[in-house]
């Protein structure tokens, strides 16, 4: 494993962002079907949320595939799935999923003991969305802001077991929960850079959003947030793996074939 400055992770978006305008008619369209998917009533957000991971696979080894000077494909987004191998994909949202759970668990907690101090009937509001708001913008304040941190923090956890899988998954086909420990490993070795990363697609997603609330469409905001997610999320993880791990073909010699194991080792050497 390679060790790379935390001012990397805003290469990493910048790449993703050169691979989108090289390809236009391919990484942009991935991100539009795959926010078209989330927009789907009741179960599109459902789907994104747990073969998300396949998808982002399939944008990878598309990733790979125009880094090598091949053409990518816009098929290639369900690669995993044509080569029946999105079970390990799929796999990959639990961690997500389970941190998104808690972290929502740990600010309604919070919320609701604000509130029960406050004096407030919960059983009240219930039925009353309104008031509920009202009390909210009355008792939540400045202080809780921590509670919003430890829920952040939650969240990041369960995508570090899930960023670094992805591409592992997909390029290297190693088995889920290996991939899974060794991207938090990872990812935990690289906080800064990651850190960033999350930063950088986060400013790529806002200016368009905040365009779109402004003229008063949400729905046509939350789309633009997934479709530049989704392009720029594969090619993202691909170079950040490349660079840690040194891409796909680490493991192969100057020939692209793998070193053959019956050969005899090479004869000992001394290194100062």
């Amino acid at each position: 494993m390679a060790k790379v400055r935390a001012g990397q992770g805003w290469h990493w978006v910048g790449q993703a962002l050169g691979m989108a305008r090289k390809y236009p008619g391919i990484f942009p369209v991935m991100g539009l079907i795959v926010s078209a998917i989330a927009l789907v009533p009741l179960l599109g957000g459902l789907a994104i949320a747990i073969l998300g991971p396949a998808l982002v696979a399939g944008s990878v080894i598309a990733t790979r595939d125009a880094t090598a000077g091949r053409k990518p494909q816009i098929g290639q987004l369900f690669q995993l799935f044509a080569e029946q191998r999105a079970g390990g994909g799929i796999a990959l949202c639990l961690p997500v999923i389970l941190s998104q759970i808690v972290a929502g668990m740990v600010l309604v907690g919070a919320v609701s003991a604000r509130l029960t101090r406050a004096g407030v009937d919960l059983k009240s509001l219930e039925s009353n969305p309104s008031e509920l708001m009202q009390n909210l913008t009355q008792y939540i304040g400045p202080g809780f802001l921590g509670w919003i941190i430890v829920a952040v923090i939650i969240a990041l956890i369960g995508y570090a077991f899930a960023a670094l899988a992805i591409p592992r998954v997909g390029l290297d086909r190693k088995p889920a929960m290996q991939a899974m420990a060794e991207s938090f490993r990872t990812v935990r070795r690289h906080w800064g850079a990651w850190l960033l990363t999350g930063l950088a697609l986060f400013l790529c997603m806002f200016i368009p959003v905040v365009v779109f609330y402004v003229l008063g469409s949400s729905l046509i905001a939350q789309f633009v947030a997934n479709a530049v997610l989704y392009t720029l999320l594969g090619p993202t993880l691909y170079f950040a793996y490349s660079d840690l791990y040194g891409g796909p073909d680490a493991a192969t010699d100057d020939h692209g074939t793998a070193p053959d194991a019956s050969a005899p080792p090479p004869p000992p050497s001394f290194e100062a």
